[in-house]
């Protein structure tokens, strides 16, 4: 069973439901981009695949996404997400809001409903024309390593424009990985910095497509 949000808006509308704001539990200051200006649309139940589920910076994120619609999972309630992976599907009941970034749902219930697939992913988003379009979306970037962070965190030349790749485990051999080209998976957002971010779910959606080269000028030739 799926209820879109956009179609809750609609139904809400139709009722003369009036907006009755964020419940007590969602603390909007928390992920403060993320979950600013939401709009409670009633509640609903969706089964969709994991695309992240791991802390970033000190913040908790839980990202869903059924084909084209990505979702914000966010509860303050760490038993309710624990032990999910990336590629499960899972049940979701509980709150919808839209209004922010990505349409968000504060949980009731979180069940495991077997293995699934992940979304096929979209490639250079950066050059699509607008970001709304692949704002917490499964997406994959190729591009050159110019930086790696004390905790594992890559700074990636794209031919889109810069990334910082933020992960909750750092990529093994990291330093090896400065001017190596590479290919990455994840979800991509700009709500947490001032520029665009890829959530790393796990070192295996890193794949060095070629090592840094001796001469590391050359790196530059293949963007």
């Amino acid at each position: 069973m799926h209820v879109p949000l956009l179609e809750m808006v609609a139904i809400d509308a139709e009722l003369g439901m009036k907006d009755q704001g964020p419940s007590v539990g969602i603390k909007q200051e928390i992920i403060v981009n993320l979950t600013t200006n939401l709009t409670r649309v009633g509640y609903f139940a969706t089964r969709e695949v994991v695309t992240f589920n791991a802390k970033v910076l000190g913040e908790h994120y839980f990202f869903i996404q059924e084909e084209r619609t990505p979702i914000l999972v966010y509860t303050e309630r760490g038993d309710l997400t624990l032990g999910f992976k990336v590629g499960q599907f899972v049940d979701v009941f509980g709150e919808g809001y839209a209004g922010g970034s990505v349409p968000m749902v504060d949980p009731l219930v979180i069940k495991l409903y077997g293995a699934g697939a992940l979304p096929k992913p979209i490639k250079n988003p950066l050059l699509l024309p607008n970001r709304g379009l692949v704002e917490g979306r499964w997406v994959e970037l190729e591009g050159i390593v110019q930086s790696v962070g004390h905790a594992g965190e890559l700074r990636l030349m794209t031919i889109g424009g810069n990334v910082l790749v933020l992960g909750a485990l750092p990529p093994p051999n990291t330093e090896r990985l400065v001017d190596a080209f590479v290919c990455v998976r994840g979800v991509l957002t700009w709500e947490i910095t001032n520029g665009p971010v890829l959530l790393l779910p796990s070192p295996v959606f890193l794949n060095v497509v070629e090592e840094a080269p001796v001469d590391r000028g050359l790196s530059l030739c293949k963007l």
